[in-house]
């Protein structure tokens, strides 16, 4: 049985093409992107289409993800921030203060 493409909003992908876009191969990216940028319904259809499992599997190999949604992603994912490579990486590069 061939699974239908998600129905996900253009909110995420402003500068994105869709007839471009490869819903396995560029995975990561589309999830990050609807985790950052979607909306509810966005989030529930690459649920239906990637999976929980998936979802949670290549979330944790992001380069950036914003406080916001790495919080959120460890809440809904049962996963916590040292899982993620973003908050690792950010945390051996702290930021300089800012006078």
């Amino acid at each position: 049985m061939l699974q239908s493409l998600p129905k996900i909003s253009k909110r995420a992908f402003w500068d994105v093409s869709f007839s471009t876009l490869d819903y396995e191969k560029h995975s990561l990216f589309v999830i990050q992107r609807v985790l950052e940028y979607g909306v509810f319904d966005d989030l529930r259809e690459i649920m239906y289409f990637y999976g929980r499992e998936r979802i949670a599997k290549e979330i944790v190999n992001v380069n950036w993800l914003n406080n916001k949604t790495l919080y959120f992603c460890c809440e809904i994912f049962n996963l916590e921030p040292n899982n993620f490579k973003c908050y690792t990486k950010k945390q051996s590069n702290p930021q300089l203060w800012n006078y």
